[in-house]
This record gives C-alpha cells, structure tokens and sequence, in this order.
C-alpha cells in the first residue's frame, strides 16, 4: 500500500477558492491559517488506512472529527472537506451523507412543484439514478 499520508502531509497546498469552500461545507468560519492549521492536524491525526485513492483523488476519511477531505493525487491540493455526521454502515464500507428520505422511508416522491434536493437530500458530488413515472 503506498504511503498517501506523508507525501500529502509534505506537499499539501491549497487555492484561494478552498478555504471557502471548507468553510461554507464544514460550517466554520475560519481564516486561512487556521484551517491549514486544521486540516494538517485532520491529516496527522488520521490512520493511514484511512487514506484512500479513487481515481484522481484520494480521500482521508477521519472518523473521529466526521471529517472526509479530498484531496488532488498528483496536484496534492485539498478540493473539499465533507462532513459525515448522518454516516450508515453497509458491508463493513462507510456510505456518506446517505438520503435521509431514502434511509427512512426505502423511496422519496418527486412532484414537478417540488425542489428535488429537498426532497431527496442526496449529496451533490455524487452519482445516482433517477427514475420517473409519466402521471395519467
């Protein structure tokens, strides 16, 4: 298994755009160097294991902060930092941010007059399906 943690812990860099973009996801109000300060110690403080590679990316999964970053695997740039407070367990594999309408209720309803992110509460960064049923 290659070791992600040093190399990022050594090269970590961010863009102006980031530190908002941590801010507004994890719901701080931050400057720059403190959340530097926070995503080193994020980084630090979580096991190797944790640190995952998907395609370009590799993703630092911190259990005990609910904390996941992604972060650029060739760049070493942090993208986003996610919280997972509503977490499920499947098959010993982590899901985040799961619907709550899905978890709940095993389906959602999806009317035209209906705002579709509030109903379903999926993640916007991930893939799904969406299947429709023409009304009579």
């Amino acid at each position: 298994m290659e070791d992600y943690k040093t190399e990022i812990i050594n090269k970590i860099c961010y863009t102006d755009l980031v530190y908002e973009r941590i801010n507004k996801k994890l719901n701080l109000q931050l400057p720059k160097d403190e959340i530097e300060k926070m995503i080193h110690q994020i980084i630090d403080e979580t096991d190797k294991t944790e640190f995952r590679r998907r395609g370009k990316n590799i993703y630092i999964t911190n259990n005990q902060r609910n904390v996941r970053l992604t972060i650029n695997a060739r760049t070493n740039r942090i993208i986003t930092a996610d919280s997972f407070k509503n977490k499920t367990i499947k098959n010993n594999k982590t899901i985040f941010q799961e619907p709550k309408n899905y978890t709940e209720n095993n389906h959602f309803f999806f009317e035209p007059d209906k705002d579709l992110e509030k109903v379903c509460n999926a993640p916007k960064d991930k893939d799904g399906v969406f299947f429709g049923e023409k009304g009579i």
